[in-house]
């Protein structure tokens, strides 16, 4: 693991373990439908592929820690229409605070104004971040296999 991607997972269990303190997997638990999910990412993708179209997965993320800010005047609802306008399939939306400047609103601002289905781009070390996710609307996660162990990956 690259000393940046270490030094980004050590900082999201941190903050993991503290938002756990403040609301245990349990209240989690209780707020996700157990129903499984319709299958809109993989489904988008799928459909675009029965038309002979190419699927086009885009990025909002406002700031990176190689680049720093991306987009002085940020507006992800914004840009999440113009890529719709220019046909993206799914939608991938950092939610990353500390060293991309995500933020769940921001997945959740996107779902409510725009039909793309969503991933939720970041760090994912721990189950807690499978719940959130499912609770702020993502369609899917990212897992970056570099950052986690066999047995955390299943």
């Amino acid at each position: 693991m690259t000393d940046i991607l270490q030094k980004i997972c050590n900082t999201k269990r941190a903050s993991i373990e503290a938002r756990k303190a403040a609301k245990p997997i349990e209240q989690l638990k209780q707020q996700v439908n157990n129903d499984l999910p319709e299958p809109r990412f993989i489904n988008a993708i799928k459909n675009k592929a029965k038309s002979n179209k190419p699927s086009l997965i885009a990025e909002i993320k406002k700031a990176s820690p190689s680049h720093g800010l991306i987009k002085e005047s940020f507006n992800p609802i914004e840009i999440a229409g113009a890529y719709k306008n220019a046909d993206a399939t799914c939608l991938s939306i950092l939610t990353e605070e500390d060293y991309f400047k995500g933020a769940d609103k921001f997945l959740i601002d996107v779902r409510t104004q725009n039909p793309c289905p969503v991933l939720r781009k970041d760090f994912t070390v721990d189950a807690y971040q499978m719940y959130e996710s499912k609770i702020i609307g993502a369609d899917c996660i990212l897992l970056i296999v570099a950052a986690l162990t066999d047995d955390e990956l299943k």
